[in-house]
């Protein structure tokens, strides 16, 4: 509501409001969503400005005051579901569901290529003043200005699907992503990388090389790092939300952004050191193939729901461990009432223990970690169960601790 009656910071810096509807808190202003509703596709920095890729709106430009001007069909657009967006030449390329466009700022031109399957362009990857265009056709190379380009298909060696969703140049490579494995190209042999080169999966939907020359892959069953000849898989048992990987990109050196179907997880060094959901501010939590941008220090995220502007900069981390309470415990089905002292019959060896950290900031993001002294070793993985339950404990001494982290990684 507009009407607030009271302004409250609690202990960890979060911001409350009471109005005449209800209570709200400020998640951050660190996010600032665009083009809400609509289903980004790509994205990328033209002119100074972003522009954003849609499924059926076509082209979008973001002004300084947040509203979206949007080429389509009409200005000459040939499609108006934007798969991709790439500069190069001083111009926006954009890969349509139908075909390649240009825009060079003031007027927008379609190119008839032909040898070009008519099917979506997954992605637009530059080579000098030339572009490979990528999509359900396989590769094809275009030089610039001319009226067909080189295709390259699973017939030319190209893996087994036609699918292309993404390229990058991984040194004297060219190498692609699809749906058959990745397919790295030196001069005009391909070399075919999957499971037997540790690959989770043939299915890849993204793939990046860093700014140290590692190769990342995106897969649906989990995210894939070179290292050396073989790949290394991270995935949920690692910190990932899940194990679908469609998009990714450098955030800066060294941080890199992991696009799935919830949200975006920040690795550092192979290391979750974040993640951004709607709980925490973005528009939407299902990201696109090629909806992530980094660009001036700050994070685009386009998903099915709009596209968010994330700035770390506006960040503030909580050092505010969360304050764990033991809600209620029982033995042998019986609720205990103290939490010391306590002597139990043989019969009453069944312990169960329910637990709560309080933190109103990012409460989706806390983790506990417990143990029971005199039977657990070590404290136990950090999970977000807020129950553990202990059966046929044999006679003696026992104590129970449990430790809550908060998003940021700080314990109590």
């Amino acid at each position: 509501g507009d009407r607030v009656y009271s302004v409250f910071a609690d202990h960890e810096g979060t911001m409350w409001f009471s109005t005449e509807t209800g209570v709200s808190k400020l998640l951050s202003d660190a996010f600032q969503s665009y083009a809400v509703g609509e289903n980004i596709l790509s994205a990328a920095r033209f002119a100074g400005s972003t522009w954003v890729g849609s499924l059926g709106k076509g082209v979008g430009k973001i002004d300084a005051e947040g509203s979206v001007g949007w080429l389509s069909t009409g200005d000459g657009l040939p499609n108006e579901n934007v798969w991709s967006l790439e500069v190069a030449g001083e111009r926006l390329w954009i890969g349509t569901g139908t075909g390649l466009a240009s825009f060079d700022g003031e007027k927008l031109e379609a190119h008839t290529i032909a040898g070009v399957d008519p099917g979506p362009l997954y992605d637009l990857v530059p080579d000098g003043e030339h572009l490979w265009l990528l999509g359900a056709g396989g590769a094809c190379y275009w030089k610039r200005g001319a009226e067909a380009c080189r295709a390259y298909t699973a017939e030319n060696g190209l893996g087994r699907a036609s699918h292309i969703y993404q390229g990058a140049r991984h040194g004297a490579e060219m190498c692609f992503a699809s749906e058959g494995g990745i397919s790295c190209l030196a001069g005009e042999r391909f070399r075919l990388l999957g499971p037997k080169d540790g690959l989770p999966s043939e299915t890849v939907y993204a793939l990046l090389v860093d700014s140290t020359g590692t190769m990342w892959a995106g897969t649906n069953r989990g995210l894939a790092k070179r290292v050396g000849d073989r790949f290394e898989t991270l995935g949920v048992e690692q910190g990932l939300p899940t194990n679908f990987v469609g998009a990714l990109t450098e955030v800066e050196p060294g941080l890199l952004a992991v696009g799935t179907n919830r949200g975006v997880t920040l690795l550092r060094a192979g290391k979750v050191v974040g993640q951004l959901d709607r709980a925490h501010g973005l528009i939407g939590n299902e990201t696109n193939f090629h909806s992530l941008l980094a660009a001036d220090g700050e994070l685009w995220v386009g998903t099915t729901s709009g596209i968010t502007r994330y700035l770390p900069g506006l960040r503030r981390d909580n050092p505010e461990p969360p304050r764990v309470e033991l809600v209620s415990w029982s033995a042998g089905g019986k609720h205990q009432d103290t939490t010391s002292g306590v002597l139990l019959a043989p019969t009453l060896n069944n312990l169960v223990f329910d637990f709560v950290g309080l933190s109103f900031r990012d409460e989706a993001d806390v983790r506990y970690s417990f143990q029971l002294e005199g039977y657990d070793r070590d404290w136990s993985a950090p999970a977000d169960s807020h129950r553990v339950r202990y059966t046929n404990l044999g006679p003696g001494r026992y104590r129970f601790l449990v430790r809550a982290r908060n998003g940021d990684q700080v314990w109590s």
